[in-house]
């Protein structure tokens, strides 16, 4: 039984019979209309996953339906395809911003069709999951936004050990929320009601690294005109997080490594054992364990540290919590700068498949950016710095034969060089069409093919 329905408006009887067939060999379930009126009555009683909209029907036009369906909410669950004559990039782009998942040039590839289509489902499907978790997405933790089976499983282990005095092992890479975790380890522990500190260990060098865990005696060195407590000893039955400890030198995990051991430590430039309960949490950005192979990191330490481990992955891996955490910092920004913002579908599409090279902190700025920026009350592709947009022709490089994506490219670009000669000419065509070093015919015609009209620049 299929798993996906499709609703195909179009009024070529000829297309919707032929789109009908293709889909239901991929098991996907389709129904057509031939007006976007008899569209919206079925919409009214039907659920369907995606729908494939024709932009120029016999009584509606695309945008027209596109309009009448946000009162019924169908833009919730439904990604909507718009279907545009071939090169209407302007249609397709204005489509988008309305709600639009996609667009597709007619004549369209069935390949490049079907790879839409599959990729919407996917989408739809991901938007489903997440909204039926969203009620316990923070289960018990205050810092921790995500459901994704990878972090249920980091929100388990949290449960397991946050009352046990272990040392915990943070690794993963910058930016995932290392320090985030270690908070809420801290905040479920019965340490809650303890000191937390953070330090991270790669912005220090060795000799003040060693003074910040340690403290120091007045007269160890030259400036220590007092003594100065240690976060260790500060932190005394509380919790230290170490950040970036790959980046502390051989002589300061050595006696981090005493500590661990014993409890014991004593001040730069003093005799005196100090002994304090201090729970160790510590993270790297690198594999400790490769660092350990390649001597650039105590072993002993390493299994000392690594009693509990918890690897954090990178976003990239975890995309469906990426509409979780969009919501949560919306939320977030909206009310720190007294606003309303929302955001288009479209756009948590674009950040959804973006592949976060900065993780969660990327994600972070940038909603704080697009939502102090906005000025329209809605975030739409078009607000979105240039890397997200570019990293879809990227996304799709991967997956569209050569010949699609090629033609895809060459259009985009084509569309670009004209519209932005014509600004150049004030949309005189002779001037262009000279400039171009293109014969003039065939400079209207690539116009003509592209519905560009060069008086719309005369006033540019």
């Amino acid at each position: 039984m299929p798993e996906s329905k499709v609703l195909i408006i179009d009024d070529e009887e000829e297309i919707c019979w032929f789109l009908k067939k293709i889909l239901a060999r991929e098991n996907i379930e389709a129904k057509f209309s031939y007006t976007g009126t008899e569209a919206l009555k079925i919409l009214k009683d039907e659920h369907f996953d995606v729908i494939l909209l024709d932009f120029r029907l016999p009584d509606l036009n695309g945008f027209e339906i596109l309009e009448k369906l946000k009162p019924l909410n169908v833009l919730e669950d439904t990604d909507i395809i718009m279907m545009t004559a071939y090169g209407d990039f302007q249609t397709g782009t204005e489509a988008i911003n309305m709600g639009c998942y996609d667009y597709i040039a007619k004549p369209f590839n069935v390949e490049n069709l079907l790879f839409r289509v599959k990729r919407a489902i996917e989408n739809v499907n991901l938007r489903k999951k997440v909204k039926m978790l969203t009620p316990s997405f923070k289960p018990g933790f205050e810092n921790i936004v995500g459901n994704s089976d990878k972090m249920q499983k980091i929100y388990r282990i949290i449960r397991k050990i946050a009352d046990k005095d272990t040392t915990v092992l943070i690794e993963g890479e910058t930016g995932t929320g290392k320090e985030l975790i270690a908070r809420d380890i801290h905040k479920n522990s019965k340490r809650k009601d303890n000191i937390f500190i953070p330090l991270n260990c790669g912005a220090l060098s060795e000799t003040l690294l060693e003074s910040e865990l340690f403290g120091y005696e007045k007269g160890a060195f030259t400036g220590a005109t007092s003594r100065k407590y240690g976060i260790l000893e500060t932190a005394n039955n509380g919790t230290v997080f170490l950040d970036e400890i790959n980046n502390a030198s051989l002589n300061v995990q050595t006696k981090l490594l005493r500590f661990i051991e014993t409890g014991e430590f004593m001040r730069v430039g003093g005799n005196k054992i100090i002994y304090c309960n201090t729970r160790i949490i510590s993270a790297s950005n690198e594999t400790l364990e490769h660092l350990v192979n390649e001597k650039k990191f105590r072993e002993d330490l390493y299994h000392r540290l690594n009693v509990v481990k918890i690897t954090v992955p990178p976003l990239r891996e975890r995309a469906e919590d990426i509409p979780l955490l969009i919501d949560y910092f919306l939320d977030m920004y909206n009310k720190k700068f007294g606003k309303n913002v929302k955001i288009n579908k479209s756009a948590v599409s674009y950040l959804t498949e973006y592949h976060w090279p900065g993780n969660v902190r990327q994600l972070k700025n940038m909603m704080q950016s697009l939502v102090l920026l906005n000025e329209t009350g809605t975030i739409k592709p078009d607000d979105l710095p240039g890397n997200i947009l570019k990293d879809d022709i990227l996304w799709e490089q991967e997956r569209l034969p050569f010949k699609q994506l090629k033609e895809k490219i060459i259009s985009s670009f084509e569309i670009n060089y004209l519209k932005n000669i014509l600004k150049r000419t004030k949309g005189n065509v002779s001037k262009a069409a000279k400039i171009s070093k293109l014969n003039r015919k065939n400079f209207i015609n690539k116009l003509k093919f592209y519905n560009i009209d060069p008086s719309e620049y005369k006033s540019s």
